[in-house]
């Protein structure tokens, strides 16, 4: 190899280097994150998917169930919905979730699957999540996922205590509105329109200064997993 030859040959090579040096001090943007729900008010187990690659890898979501604050990318991402073991898409949607600053979960976001028509399948709300900070008190609040039920009215508290409260005619799928409750165990009956007798009387018991969901789910007339029910989950 002659002088020149070899000259351009170790010049190639700190050239690369220095390039390749230069490559490993760039700086990426840190990803930003958001805090995600998902309820399962369908009939059927169900998978979910982020851009492709499913997130719920333990377990199928069972009808009822609850993902609760998944950390998810924030932004705008296609969302998918399938069977539990069957590979065809039941829904695809672009959903778009708020950033969740510092793992602040009072930014949150939920997304209601309900149904499997197009168009008619699942609610997705951008939601803020507070709690009641005074002693033995509690947040609760209520989402009509029933299509056929028409708009339902709920009363939560304790008989005893005289401490109710209630969410008037709530239509079908609307963005719920919060109360605040005595925790402990708290009576809960839900009533269809003009109908004076509850369909379901059940109670739950809520632990102090968190905030929770209830739910109806199901049709009027339905069996097993599609059977009109109530249902609950604590978001924080």
């Amino acid at each position: 190899m002659n002088l020149n030859c070899r000259n351009i040959f170790l010049y190639s090579i700190l050239s690369f280097c220095f390039l390749s040096c230069k490559n490993n001090d760039n700086i990426f943007p840190a990803v930003q994150n958001a805090s995600l729900t998902i309820v399962n008010a369908s009939a059927d187990t169900l998978n979910y998917y982020i851009n492709g690659t499913r997130q719920n890898n333990t377990s199928g979501l069972f009808p009822g169930g609850a993902l609760v604050n998944q950390t998810v990318p924030a932004g705008t991402s296609n969302y998918q919905f399938k069977k539990s073991g069957n590979a065809s898409v039941l829904f695809s949607k672009a959903i778009t979730l708020q950033y969740n600053a510092n793992n602040n979960i009072t930014v949150a976001n939920s997304i209601y699957v309900y149904g499997e028509l197009p168009n008619q399948n699942f609610l997705v709300l951008n939601d803020t999540l507070v709690a009641s900070t005074a002693n033995n008190t509690a947040t609760i609040r209520f989402v009509n996922l029933s299509p056929d039920a028409g708009s339902i009215t709920v009363s939560v508290g304790i008989a005893k205590s005289g401490n109710l409260t209630s969410f008037n005619q709530i239509a079908f799928a609307s963005k719920p509105l919060s109360n605040s409750i005595s925790s402990g165990l708290n009576e809960i009956k839900v009533f269809l329109p003009n109908i004076s007798n509850p369909k379901i009387d059940t109670t739950i018991n809520i632990q102090p200064n968190t905030v929770n969901t209830i739910f109806t789910k199901g049709l009027l007339k339905g069996a097993g997993g599609a059977a009109f029910a109530l249902g609950a989950m604590v978001n924080k």
